[in-house]
């Protein structure tokens, strides 16, 4: 606030915004508690009527309108499109934030500069943000950015995804915290043995790259072990109880007896005398152990079974150059039930391709077999 003003600045209050030489009208929406008297400082919003051209650290100077007169002045922290303001708890943390970053810095400074891309990424959040994105979010130039960068990355301060996604270290360590926590969680009851990743990213929109740093840190870690599209409790077989380990060898015994004729879960709970939440997730853990395998919602068999079945199609494949699920029933004694399932998912695996009732081998097939 200048001295000498006639009436505190309040909230919401009709003023005049100029910035260079353009002017427009809006609202001064305090910030921080007011009204505000000559000599004041602090933060606010300014919500324009109009679009008017200005950047971050412009200077401007506040006006009324009536009886025209100048009742302050400053420095743009942000500049928003848009109609709404954002959330006034929010934006106050944001911006003392970004003082605190600048550290009283000219934000033209090298230190200044620094200050601007790591706020930039910070607010970026787990995504991350691309060279290109830090460059116009902080209207700054590729090469000021890229030397921000590597100041940043030696500081710990920030880390490179990919070749082009930077995120923020604080930014990591939450989005690592975040999956650690809902393994933990998982595992904690021993009410599942894996956590299906699809899920997870569903509800999170965060980049392959950031997913691959999660799954490193939580195999390097020995919290969890990816397995397909899973997260598996790897210390699972060490923490079944007795009568666990007692229902996975029924179960297991069940499946190497019948072969290409397997049950189906559903039959389970009758056969063994169990609870059939209880035979899931004895199921689910068999096959984070590849002691069984999970074909179709129905169809389970033995994974020694499966890779015997496998041999098989390949063999066929390559002594006939093609094969159905009609003649492939013959080669395991079985149903077409189970000859398409193990078809099918061989499909899914890219060992075999279909055409029309046909299979053939995939390219480089041998790279994908299970093993």
């Amino acid at each position: 606030m200048v001295p000498g003003v006639d009436r505190p600045l309040r909230n919401a209050e009709e003023i005049k915004f100029h910035v260079g030489t353009a002017e427009a009208s809006g609202k001064l929406y305090l910030l921080d508690d007011g009204p505000w008297e000559a000599n004041a400082r602090g933060l606010a919003t300014v919500a324009l009527a109009e679009p008017l051209a200005a950047a971050a650290h412009d200077r401007f100077i506040l006006r009324r309108p009536s009886p025209p007169a100048t009742v302050a002045g400053g420095e743009i922290l942000a500049a928003e499109p848009g109609e709404r303001r954002p959330p006034r708890k929010a934006l106050i943390e944001r911006l003392r934030a970004y003082q605190e970053r600048l550290a009283g810095h000219d934000p033209f400074s090298p230190e200044g500069v620094r200050a601007r891309v790591e706020h930039a990424l910070d607010r970026a959040g787990p995504k991350g943000a691309t060279r290109a994105e830090i460059s116009r979010t902080a209207l700054l130039r590729g090469e000021a950015v890229e030397e921000a960068l590597k100041a940043l990355a030696a500081s710990g301060a920030a880390a490179p995804l990919d070749s082009e996604r930077w995120i923020h270290a604080q930014a990591c360590r939450a989005a690592v915290e975040e999956i650690r926590a809902i393994v933990k969680e998982a595992w904690a009851g021993k009410q599942a043995f894996s956590v299906p990743l699809a899920q997870l990213k569903k509800e999170r929109d965060w980049p392959a790259a950031l997913w691959r740093a999660i799954e490193e840190n939580l195999e390097r870690s020995s919290l969890a072990a990816r397995r397909g599209g899973k997260l598996i409790d790897p210390a699972a077989a060490d923490a079944l109880s007795p009568q666990d380990r007692d229902l996975a060898e029924r179960i297991g015994a069940v499946y190497r007896e019948t072969g290409f004729l397997s049950p189906r879960p559903d039959e389970l709970p009758a056969r063994l005398g169990a609870a059939e939440r209880d035979i899931e997730r004895i199921l689910e853990h068999l096959c984070n152990e590849k002691r069984l395998i999970r074909l179709a919602k129905t169809v389970i068999l033995d994974y020694g079974h499966f890779l015997d079945a496998q041999r098989k199609v390949v063999e066929a494949i390559k002594a006939k150059g093609s094969l159905n699920s009609a003649d492939f029933k013959y080669h395991i004694d079985s149903s077409r039930k189970y000859a398409l399932a193990i078809l099918d998912y061989l499909d899914v695996l890219r060992v075999t391709i279909r055409e029309d009732a046909e299979r053939r081998l995939a390219p480089n097939y041998e790279q994908r077999m299970l093993k």
